[in-house]
């Protein structure tokens, strides 16, 4: 990841942060709800990786990794499809689900930061091992397939929904 990226994600910690402690406190259960979701996505995500980091060296695998990323992405996709939904119900406005589906794409990327900072500080050191991993783990456009969705990890969750809702 270049620096460029890490510094803007750095930017938008604080804005989730607002946000997440603004609208967790907010009188529609709907908005709190959608919100919990998010903490909850990295609170899972943060005691999965100390799970990881607990094993035994010898058991920690790429495709351990790749089951959190999964998990992260089908996480992101039901939430913009939750979020759709009420939209179309008119059960929230157009402008707190946008901000919703902001912060939701900042934690998603918050959480895949963190998945591949695990990556490097988790898997074995030694070629071979990796080359053996590398050939069994789970490429972006995969874990994405197996996600229900566009094949594009950056577009993951809003242009998928959007294009089922449009038609």
């Amino acid at each position: 990841m270049n620096a460029k990226v890490e510094i803007n994600q750095i930017f938008r910690l604080p804005h989730l942060q607002k946000n997440l402690s603004r609208h967790g406190l907010s009188a529609n259960p709907l908005i709190r709800e959608r919100y919990d979701v998010i903490r909850l996505q990295i609170a899972r995500v943060l005691r999965e990786i100390r799970q990881l980091r607990t094993q035994d060296p010898e058991t920690v695998t790429r495709l351990s990794l790749d089951a959190i990323k999964l998990s992260v992405q089908k996480s992101g996709r039901s939430f913009t499809a939750d979020l759709n939904e009420l939209i179309r119900g008119r059960r929230l406005s157009s402008s707190i689900a946008t901000s919703m589906m902001n912060d939701e794409n900042y934690a998603f990327e918050i959480c895949s930061n963190l998945i591949e900072a695990s990556h490097a500080l988790l898997l074995p050191p030694t070629r071979a091992e990796q080359s053996a991993e590398g050939q069994l783990a789970l490429n972006e456009q995969d874990i994405a397939r197996m996600a229900g969705g566009n094949t594009n990890p950056r577009t993951r969750t809003h242009t998928d929904e959007n294009e089922k809702t449009a038609g």
